[in-house]
């Protein structure tokens, strides 16, 4: 599946309704699309910031990680969450 990001993409979410026109152009040329397949790791819990990530269709949970090895879902995310 191939994502197309536009500004009219980005200005219909809720998340960024508000984000002035010329961010939402700037944030359009810095955007690149990255697919995952099922269970792959987009990121991990001490990875520093380093991009915003919009998902298209599917779903992403946020998992925690602990020491013990073991991981609680704090939540999941669809489309545009």
């Amino acid at each position: 599946m191939s994502l197309t990001i536009t500004q009219k993409t980005l200005s219909e979410i809720p998340l960024l309704k508000d984000v002035a026109p010329t961010i939402l152009s700037e944030m359009v040329n810095r955007a690149r699309v990255v697919e995952l397949q099922a269970g792959e790791v987009l990121f991990r819990q001490d990875d520093p910031p380093d991009a915003f990530y919009l998902i298209e269709d599917g779903q992403l949970h946020i998992e925690r990680h602990y020491e013990t090895g073991e991981y609680r879902v704090l939540t999941t995310l669809g489309p545009y969450e």
